[in-house]
């Protein structure tokens, strides 16, 4: 599981380190590395489906630009349970 989380998180955009500092911040006492790993692939994944509905949004406004009226729309309809099953076939 973890060879195939490293895989992925090699690619993305979210550097580990702040998420580890986030996640001790708000209380973690301990973070196994796995454990970053998937919650920065987790907000990567929700980051991509957000920005691909706020574009929608925007396009179906036909403006080129995502505001952030199209965000806060996206997020309220965001579904965290698509992300959840794809973490789960990671792994």
């Amino acid at each position: 599981m973890i060879l195939s989380i490293k895989k992925i998180i090699q690619s993305e955009y979210l550097p580990l380190r702040p998420i580890r500092r986030l996640m001790m911040h708000n209380g973690a006492l301990l973070v196994a590395k796995d454990g970053v790993e998937i919650l920065a692939r987790f907000l990567c994944m929700s980051g991509e489906i957000i920005t691909e509905s706020a574009q929608l949004f925007a396009t179906n406004d036909h403006r080129k630009k995502i505001t952030r009226k199209d965000i806060l729309l996206a997020i309220k309809y965001f579904d965290v349970k698509k992300v959840i099953e794809k973490l789960k076939t990671l792994g």
